[in-house]
């Protein structure tokens, strides 16, 4: 092939990148490419060349997660109310607790034995439950009520509300502080993040939060991360909620999850894939595809796994970050999983929800994985 037609070519896979979707601002990477800064979703980064900066230093290698990864089996399944949001499992690793979204006024939120899958218990309120957050010790649970612009504030022992706490218009994602005395909360409908004092047991202050926050982590500092879902962003704010950072992701970033040692956070991103930021310098240094529409994720094992419960195609994304391989399983029967959650400790279950089903399912790891 001559020169021009090398030229063409080069200039048609151009073209195809930007009718996929390729930002304009292309930033050079140090490593010798130009790369999307975490905007693009879909397989390889583009491969449109420029030279290294000299005044720019090397950083890590963006690692993409290779297929034959582990498998998960079923080990039980268990009806729950309507459309099972998400899915908890208490500090102790006992009790399994399932937010009903379609369920309103009743049975807002069902307990289940976490071996057995055996129903304990439920809870109920007015309005609908979202999303759901333990104190540190385990004896308080707050749920983020939907309907009615409130957190609920649950006691465990005896599956009773204690008090409830005014937030935004239609709260979710929930986050406690490392030291349990604040409690965050995402209001997806007015683009807002409640800042709540645990024993004040009111909303301190409520700070603005981008175009639909999502998913929210607390770092060991008490420093506050809130992806907002439409401006492709993660926001880095201060305890108090005072705006410190923001930092480019994939587009439309749903959940949230640190690494074990919060040198990472993890996100969901909504078109078909996760990816690993660095905290150091905002850049995206682990991708991985998943199955359709991915919701929740979460980190397992000490951070060894990291998987998402995928609502398009009705799998479970399991990823092995200690070799980089991942795996997608269907669950047989399951339609449009949307919560999902591991066991605490190295048990190697996992539990997820199906919306469409109106059931609980308990994963584990193959064994020879």
């Amino acid at each position: 092939m001559g020169f021009a037609p090398r030229r063409l070519l080069l200039a048609g896979f151009t073209l195809l990148a930007a009718n996929l979707g390729a930002p304009a601002n292309l930033h050079a990477s140090p490593l010798g490419g130009v790369e999307d800064a975490g905007r693009i979703e879909g397989g390889a980064p583009p491969a449109v060349h420029a030279p290294r900066p000299a005044h720019v230093p090397r950083r890590s290698v963006l690692q993409h997660a290779a297929p034959d990864g582990p498998r998960l089996r079923v080990v039980g399944r268990v009806a729950t109310g309507v459309e099972p949001k998400s899915v908890k499992v208490s500090p102790d690793g006992r009790r399994v607790y399932v937010a009903n979204f379609g369920m309103l006024d009743r049975q807002n939120i069902s307990v289940f034995d976490a071996d057995t899958l055996a129903p304990v218990g439920q809870v109920d309120f007015p309005g609908n439950a979202v999303e759901l957050e333990f104190s540190r010790d385990g004896r308080t649970l707050y749920a983020s009520n939907f309907r009615r612009a409130v957190v609920e504030v649950i006691d465990v022992a005896t599956l009773t509300l204690r008090s409830e706490i005014r937030v935004g218009s239609n709260p979710k994602t929930l986050a406690l502080s490392p030291d349990g005395a604040r409690l965050y909360c995402a209001n997806w409908s007015d683009g807002t993040l409640s800042i709540i004092g645990v024993a004040e047991g009111r909303e301190l202050r409520r700070v603005r939060a981008g175009r639909h926050p999502r998913g929210v982590v607390v770092m060991p500092d008490g420093s506050v991360l809130v992806a907002s879902f439409y401006d492709d962003v993660v926001r880095v704010l201060t305890p108090d909620g005072d705006r410190v950072a923001r930092f480019d992701t994939c587009r439309l970033p749903r959940h949230l999850a640190l690494s074990p040692d919060a040198s990472r956070v993890w996100v969901t991103c909504t078109l078909g894939s996760i990816g690993a930021y660095d905290l150091r310098d905002h850049r995206r240094h682990v991708f991985a595809l998943t199955g359709d529409n991915p919701r929740t994720l979460d980190v397992g094992w000490g951070g060894r796994f990291v998987a998402t419960a995928n609502f398009g195609s009705s799998d479970v994304s399991l990823l092995d970050v200690s070799r980089m391989r991942r795996h997608t399983t269907s669950i047989e029967g399951a339609d449009k999983l949307v919560g999902l959650a591991f066991a605490p400790g190295d048990a190697g279950r996992l539990y997820v929800t199906s919306w469409d089903t109106s059931e609980l399912v308990a994963l584990e790891i193959a064994a020879d994985e």
